[in-house]
């Protein structure tokens, strides 16, 4: 039987080099090598020693995605976004460039937004054009969205058309059809902040390939990742969908480690959902980065309650302490509370986030 290498696995990725990465499994975690795992229906098939996965670690990516150029995000409708500039749109299709030059035509159909790294989706029935003004300070027009290229976008709002440069957006955001939202089975993340839902076919010491909603082949460089994670939840039923910014409305982030999907909230909060099926979920817990402010924040215990009984507890964990995963078997019907309480009576800075949740069905 193999042992648990750390006490908290998110806490140590490996830093040995590309051809490895740290396994977070369901009861097991340990650093592997790439070429022990076989990939099938776009997801990495259980391990023989560690059994099913949630995360691949590849180590920490910079420091701060705030301060990597440009600014600009393309977010599609999967719960993707991908850093890089737009390069030219007709209306119909929208080519983007990457931050490694790489160009990706994709269907404006799955396109939400073009927005910078702390975007929130509003509920809209036009497409939006929000605009930096000379004072720094939001202008926004609403209507239909005409064209783009490198230097301007034109959009239409009620009888005039007005002609913007990019670098003045600071948002557009498109009406489009939710229907066209695609479920792929597992998320990339890459350094540069970029995080792409992708069904994977091969991950080997060199690089990763994938198929995504723009792509039925992108090829990314092993260095240029920082993990890969389990999308698949769809067996559970949530009282609030998870979201994608913390109390303070910036990204959910736990010690510099970014998460696209949870929940960031103050003690006493509760969090709640249903399991419809038997299964092993996980999540990451941790204190938000947006805290980082505050005198003395702190520090949260996350509580997970099923059926009203307390279940499992985390450390106290303080800012900027790395992520903890919580693991746990549910069965059909389960009722899931997530609660997060302050360590200090005065619970300032108690910014509590339940990231990116993770279910795997019990196959018998």
């Amino acid at each position: 039987m193999l042992s648990i290498l750390a006490q908290s696995p998110a806490a140590s990725p490996a830093d040995g080099g590309a051809h490895l990465a740290w396994f977070d499994g369901f009861s097991e975690s340990a650093e592997v090598e790439l070429s022990d795992l076989s990939w099938k229906n776009g997801r990495a098939l259980a391990h023989p020693t560690l059994g099913e996965w949630l995360q691949l670690d590849f180590g920490h990516g910079a420091d701060d995605i705030s301060k990597i150029g440009p600014q600009l995000f393309l977010y599609l409708q999967d719960s993707s976004r991908i850093s890089g500039l737009p390069v030219e749109s007709d209306g119909d299709f929208l080519l983007w460039k990457t931050v490694n030059e790489k160009k990706l035509k994709v269907d404006l159909r799955y396109v939400l937004a073009i927005a910078g790294p702390h975007f929130v989706a509003p509920h809209l029935n036009e497409d939006l054009l929000r605009m930096k003004t000379v004072n720094d300070v939001s202008d926004v027009a609403s209507g239909f969205f005409v064209s783009l290229n490198e230097k301007t976008v034109k959009f239409e709002a009620g009888s005039t058309e007005i002609e913007v440069a990019v670098e003045k957006i600071e948002e557009l955001v498109f009406y489009s059809d939710r229907n066209a939202q695609v479920s792929l089975p597992s998320f990339v993340y890459l350094h540069d902040g970029s995080m792409f839902a992708a069904s994977v076919i091969h991950c080997d010491k060199g690089s990763l390939r994938a198929t995504t909603v723009w792509d039925d082949d992108y090829v990314v460089d092993i260095s240029r990742i920082s993990r890969i994670t389990r999308n698949e939840s769809s067996q559970l039923s949530f009282d609030i969908p998870p979201e994608s910014t913390s109390v303070d409305g910036f990204d959910m982030s736990i010690s510099q480690r970014h998460f696209n999907r949870g929940w960031s909230r103050t003690p006493q909060d509760v969090v709640g959902l249903k399991c419809l099926e038997d299964g092993l979920f996980a999540i990451w817990v941790g204190i938000d980065d947006d805290v980082a402010g505050f005198v003395s924040p702190s520090p949260v215990r996350f509580s997970v309650f099923i059926n009203k009984e307390l279940r499992q507890v985390s450390e106290a964990k303080s800012f900027a302490q790395a992520a903890q995963l919580l693991r746990i078997k549910l069965r059909k019907n389960d009722r899931v509370e997530l609660r997060s309480s302050s360590v200090y009576e005065t619970p300032a800075g108690a910014h509590g986030n339940w990231c990116h949740p993770v279910f795997i069905p019990l196959y018998e």
